[in-house]
C-alpha cells in the first residue's frame, strides 16, 4: 500500500491529548488509521471471504479498542474529524486499485506484519491505549453498541421489500470456500442486499448501505424475470421462485440447527446454534463450541452454554425472541411452508 496518506495527513493534537514525550511518533497515527481502513475497506470489497480471518485480526490488534481511543478524542477535536474522514475516503480509493483481485489480496494483508497495529506500531498503539482510561474505552464500546434497535423501523423497512430470492454465492468460512444458496432482499426501490441481517441493523436499512455499501447492488425485471447486477453484467437468481413472508402469528414446530467453523487460532472451532421452536409460542437455544479435529492441543477446549428459552412472534420476515431473562433479540427469518427445511435466520441456514 502506498503511503499517501501520512504525507499529508498529519495530526495537529494537543499534548493534553497525549502525553507521549519527544520519542512517540505521533506523526505516525495517520499511516496506523489508514491501514486499519484499507483493511476495513478491503473487506467490504470482498464480504463473502475472511469474515473469520478479519474478526481475529481485529481481536488481535485491538482494533476495538484502538477505534473507540480515537473517537474519544475527536469529539472535541474538529480537525481531527476532518482528517478521519480524509482517511476513510483516501483508503476507499486505494482499494479499487485492486479492484481485479479484492479477496487475494485481503489474504495477503491480514497475513502481513505492516498491517498489524501492535507490531507495526506497538509503541505508538500502545501509548495511545494507555492514555485513555480503560473505563472511557469500555464507555465509548458500550455507547456505538448499545443503540437501540427500533421494531418499528424494522416494520417500515420491511414493508419497502418487493421479494425475498434464493441466490447461489461463495462464501469462506475457516480458510475454506463453499458455494450456499441464501436469500437476498429485493426493495420496491431496485435495490438489491445480500445480507438479510440489515432488516435488524442497528439504525434500519438505511444504515446499513451507508456502512456495507460492497453487500448492496441492484435488480430488474426482464422478460418476466428477475435479475441482479453483478458488477457491469446482469445475471439470473439461483432460483426464479420468490419466499414470501410469513404471516404475523405463525408458529414454528421445528429443531433448527446451524453449524460453522472458525479459525481459533491454533486450530479450528465448530460453533453449533440450535433453537428448538415449539407450536405454543415458546422456543429453547443452545449453543456449543468445541474444536473440529480432536488433538492434543485442543482437546481440553471445549464450550457448553447454558439453555436460554423464552418466547417468540413472528411478523413477515421478522422473528422476535423474548428471553425469560427480559433481553429482546430480531432476527430475519425465511422460510418455505411447503419445505421448511431449510429455514434462514440472519441469512444462516438452519436444517432440520
Amino acid at each position: 500500500m502506498k503511503n499517501i496518506l501520512a504525507k499529508s495527513l498529519l495530526f495537529s493534537i494537543g499534548v493534553s491529548a497525549f502525553a507521549f514525550g519527544d520519542d512517540a511518533s505521533i506523526e505516525r497515527l495517520p499511516d496506523m488509521l489508514a491501514k486499519i481502513q484499507y483493511v476495513a475497506k478491503l473487506t467490504e470489497a470482498c464480504p463473502d471471504n475472511y469474515q473469520s480471518e478479519y474478526f481475529n485480526w481485529r481481536k488481535l490488534n485491538r482494533i476495538d479498542d484502538i477505534e473507540s481511543a480515537v473517537n474519544i478524542l475527536s469529539v472535541n477535536d474538529a480537525q481531527l474529524q476532518v482528517r478521519l474522514t480524509d482517511i476513510a475516503r483516501e483508503a476507499a480509493a486505494e482499494v479499487k486499485l485492486h479492484s481485479a483481485d479484492y479477496c487475494a489480496h485481503l489474504g495477503q494483508v491480514l497475513a502481513n506484519p505492516d498491517f498489524m497495529p501492535f507490531l507495526a506500531f506497538n509503541e505508538l498503539s500502545q501509548k495511545l491505549l494507555d492514555e485513555i482510561p480503560q473505563e472511557a474505552l469500555t464507555s465509548e464500546r458500550e455507547r456505538a453498541d448499545s443503540q437501540p434497535i427500533d421494531p418499528e423501523l424494522i416494520k417500515q423497512d420491511i414493508a419497502k421489500v418487493e421479494a425475498v430470492m434464493l441466490n447461489r454465492r461463495t462464501v469462506r468460512v475457516a480458510g475454506k470456500s463453499t458455494v450456499v444458496d441464501a436469500p437476498e432482499l429485493l426493495f420496491k426501490n431496485g435495490d438489491l442486499c445480500m445480507d438479510m441481517q440489515a432488516l435488524v441493523f442497528r439504525g434500519g436499512v438505511a444504515k446499513h448501505k451507508a456502512k456495507h455499501p460492497s453487500k448492496w447492488t441492484r435488480w430488474r425485471t426482464n422478460n418476466g424475470e428477475r435479475e441482479w447486477l453483478n458488477g457491469e453484467k446482469w445475471q439470473k437468481f439461483a432460483s426464479s421462485k420468490a419466499l414470501p413472508p410469513l404471516d404475523e402469528g405463525y408458529r414454528l414446530e421445528s429443531d433448527l440447527r446451524f453449524q460453522q467453523e472458525t479459525d481459533g487460532g491454533a486450530f479450528l472451532i465448530t460453533n453449533v446454534i440450535r433453537y428448538q421452536f415449539f407450536s405454543d409460542g415458546k422456543f429453547i437455544r443452545k449453543l456449543d463450541s468445541y474444536p473440529t479435529h480432536d488433538d492434543p492441543i485442543s482437546s481440553s477446549v471445549s464450550f457448553y452454554y447454558p439453555e436460554e428459552a423464552g418466547r417468540y412472534d413472528i411478523h413477515g420476515y421478522l422473528l422476535t425472541l423474548h428471553f425469560d431473562d427480559g433481553e429482546t433479540a430480531y432476527r430475519t427469518i425465511v422460510r418455505d411452508k411447503n419445505s421448511p427445511s431449510p429455514t434462514w435466520l440472519n441469512g444462516n441456514e438452519y436444517v432440520e
